[in-house]
């Protein structure tokens, strides 16, 4: 008999074999995910799964899943998120599955992020899954919202995930995935350059199909409707219109925004939300960068964009693609202790803001943010 099995030579099985402790682990980062999804889903049916279902951009999802169906591609939006809805419509009606598929997204993200911090043999991953998973706020927000980052996120964590274990073409195709979901996965060519740089140069030119979603699609576009840079255009467009300044700027252009048109209360949340946002991921990253260059490399590009990147709303949003330098954090424990209770207050108060925000501030606001 397997000592690890038992406890005492009486052959009780042992509560706290490596084993055990990963089921629990899975069990508690799968539960925490589906349980706040299942409540805020109920919530959705009880105040208005329409009004929630079109909130955004929900409604030009829905919409680019009817034109799916139709066989045509509408909208700046990438398809796939859109053919989930059109897929699953049948069986949930297409405001249901509109919510419903990011929400599942997000949760198999986290059994995945979960496993690959498990693989790591650092302890207790469980503490650093659910700071994933539900920090910052919007990671939360955005995945239960009809909007297409939960699938992003997913496929994003997979192609880490594939990447850790050289498995060349799932990491691939998973990388096309993202990438045909969000624009924010196109980024993915810069870890996926540096994993063939280490390991296979020759093929290097493979780190582009990231790219390779957003040049058929681009086709499409162009055939009907003239504009070959249209997916680059509209963004760029919109930002003029809307919001008055440029998509991307200089450095830290959104901080600067912050600190010299808003004013009182909303000027001090957003400087303390972006800046503990950045410092966070910013540690982590600088952490990664002398241990564990692949998680770096798939943190970095991320980290830069939202530099540069205008919209100081969505900057949180963004940076939760660099969700490795999250990771690093379980890493950090091992030499500063109190690091874990930091984790554990910083993951509450996240989910209790995200909760707040979409159960009581969106509805007051009608639907609008």
């Amino acid at each position: 008999m397997n000592p690890s099995l038992t406890i005492g030579g009486h052959g009780r099985p042992n509560v706290d074999s490596p084993g055990n402790r990963s089921l629990k682990g899975f069990i508690g980062i799968g539960g925490s995910t589906i349980l706040i999804h299942a409540i805020l889903i109920l919530w959705y049916f009880r105040v208005g799964l329409s009004d929630y279902a079109s909130r955004g951009d929900g409604l030009e999802y829905m919409r680019a899943s009817e034109a799916l169906i139709q066989g045509r591609l509408v909208g700046a939006h990438f398809p796939l998120y859109p053919a989930l809805i059109a897929a699953f419509t049948p069986a949930l009606g297409r405001e249901l599955a509109a919510l419903a598929i990011p929400a599942l997204s997000h949760i198999l993200f986290a059994l995945i992020v979960y496993g690959d911090l498990n693989s790591s043999r650092l302890g207790d991953p469980l503490p650093y899954a659910l700071l994933i998973a539900f920090a910052p706020p919007s990671t939360l927000i955005y995945s239960s919202s009809a909007l297409s980052d939960g699938v992003a996120l997913l496929f994003t964590a997979l192609t880490l995930h594939y990447a850790l274990k050289d498995r060349e073409k799932l990491m691939l195709l998973s990388s096309a995935l993202a990438a045909s979901t969000h624009y924010m996965p196109i980024l993915l060519i810069i870890p996926l350059a540096y994993w063939y740089w280490r390991r296979n140069r020759r093929r290097l030119p493979l780190a582009l199909t990231p790219l390779a979603p957003l040049a058929l699609l681009s086709l499409i576009q162009y055939a009907a409707t003239g504009n070959p840079l249209h997916y680059v255009s509209v963004h760029f467009a919109y930002s003029r219109r809307v919001w008055g300044t440029p998509l991307i700027s200089y450095p830290l252009a959104s901080l600067a925004y912050i600190a010299g048109s808003l004013r009182g209360a909303n000027r001090i949340f957003w400087l303390t939300y972006i800046l503990l946002t950045y410092i966070a991921y910013g540690l982590g990253l600088a952490h990664a960068a002398n241990r564990r260059s692949l998680s770096a490399a798939f943190t970095a590009p991320f980290y830069a964009f939202t530099l540069i990147y205008t919209g100081y709303y969505f900057i949180p949003r963004f940076l939760a693609y660099a969700f490795p330098s999250l990771m690093e954090y379980a890493h950090i424990e091992r030499r500063l202790k109190p690091v874990k209770y930091l984790v554990m207050t910083a993951t509450l108060a996240s989910t209790a803001y995200a909760l707040w925000f979409l159960m009581i501030r969106v509805p007051s606001t009608g639907f609008t943010r």
